[in-house]
């Protein structure tokens, strides 16, 4: 089959949650398919990086537009009452190439990752659409005006409403609604009683994130380490919840205890944390794996999340234990001993970082469970396999 594959960033390098998932979407179906890529981008992409991608891809059209026009093109929605998203990744230019592409290739399948992307073929009726949403969106945004003050709670509130109207009559006009939990397909299912909707989950790079079990060394320094995107919301509210009201307990009983946050554009809130006392705030990192090497355990006290947290997957395919929060591992299918320990209360979290720094033994055994659990349910070739049987049977 010709597809035309539509994402809001560039798939490569697979370093963030969405990229991640497009990326190895994108491989698998090379095998069999030839991928048409076109694409949205804020960032200059390093050229090794595009060569890297046409080893998957017929061919490769990005656009190329500054932050500051996305931002001004998403205030100018306010009046136009269509999502701020939408209009966020909204481009003229992309437009055309799109147009370019359908009346010069003769697709079977249109693929469009990301709610903010469907509108460049929303309209379209003659070629079978799928539509990766990975997560409900208008519920993120709900949560967002939850947790801000006016007029930012105002804003958040307006985008939920605007997409959610936006997420219903996407899911009636596309032939395939794909999420990537049950959670996350059941909410929508709830909205959107006559879409077609399916299941996709995420995997991890075993290969990649490869757990070195042996036995740890009680002189081993008590490192903690968190991972993501330290620009976007929820991974912000998470480590300052941990830097305030969990680090100190652990501090108190361990002073020689050190909290990495490892992870990309971190703002000016995260970069102050930095400046406290055994906690190191690192920015971009090329490689996140010497930083899990190094860590006892793995923290995820996120109290705004939604499908699949990357983090939580990739830190147990390398063998390190977990503490996190629910909502970390609500999309996953995580019960009883997988590697993890759960709680939303932080003297409780603190506690459970503290056993499993002072107990060599039980961070071995989690780290067996955790490397099992990721290899039983979420090896990528088994969800894309599931993938593109889908498309195939798209119509």
């Amino acid at each position: 089959m010709n597809i035309l594959f539509i994402c809001h960033r560039f798939p490569y390098p697979p370093n963030k949650g969405e990229k991640i998932r497009s990326y190895n979407q994108i491989k698998h179906l090379a095998k069999d398919h030839a991928i048409h890529l076109v694409c949205l981008s804020d960032e200059f992409i390093n050229p090794d990086h595009v060569s890297r991608l046409r080893n998957f891809c017929s061919s490769i059209e990005i656009v190329l537009r500054r932050k500051w026009v996305n931002k001004l093109c998403a205030a100018m929605a306010l009046f136009r009452f269509i999502p701020f998203s939408v209009a966020y990744f909204r481009s003229r230019k992309l437009q055309k190439k799109v147009f370019q592409k359908l009346e010069s290739q003769n697709f079977q399948r249109i693929i469009v990752s990301s709610s903010s992307m469907a509108e460049y073929v929303r309209l379209l009726t003659n070629i079978p659409k799928m539509i990766d949403f990975m997560d409900v969106d208008s519920a993120k945004w709900a949560c967002y005006a939850d947790a801000h003050s006016f007029p930012l709670s105002w804003i958040f509130h307006e985008e939920s409403v605007r997409l959610e109207r936006y997420e219903i009559e996407l899911g009636e006009t596309f032939d395939s609604s794909i999420f990537v939990s049950e959670r996350e397909a059941s909410l929508f299912k709830g909205k959107v009683k006559e879409a077609s909707v399916s299941v996709i989950s995420n995997g991890v790079d075993l290969e990649y994130f490869r757990s070195e079990i042996c036995d740890i060394s009680e002189s081993q320094l008590p490192n903690l380490v968190f991972l993501g995107a330290m620009d976007y919301f929820p991974n912000v509210d998470a480590v300052k919840y941990f830097c305030r009201d969990i680090f100190p307990i652990i501090r108190n009983e361990l002073p020689h205890a050190k909290f990495f946050i490892v992870g990309r554009n971190p703002t000016s809130q995260v970069r102050a944390l930095g400046r406290q006392q055994n906690i190191t705030v690192t920015g971009s990192v090329s490689d996140i794996r010497p930083y899990l090497a190094k860590a006892m355990v793995t923290v995820v006290p996120l109290r705004i999340a939604g499908g699949i947290q990357n983090k939580v997957l990739e830190s147990l395919a390398s063998g390190i234990p977990v503490v996190c929060t629910p909502k970390a591992i609500q999309g996953t299918f995580i019960a009883g001993e997988n590697g993890v320990l759960v709680t939303e209360n932080s003297k409780e979290f603190a506690k459970q970082v503290l056993t499993l720094i002072g107990n060599a033994a039980l961070r071995k055994e989690f780290s067996l469970q955790g490397r099992a659990y990721v290899e039983k349910f979420h090896r990528w070739d088994y969800w894309n396999t599931k993938f593109a049987d889908l498309m195939k049977r798209v119509k």
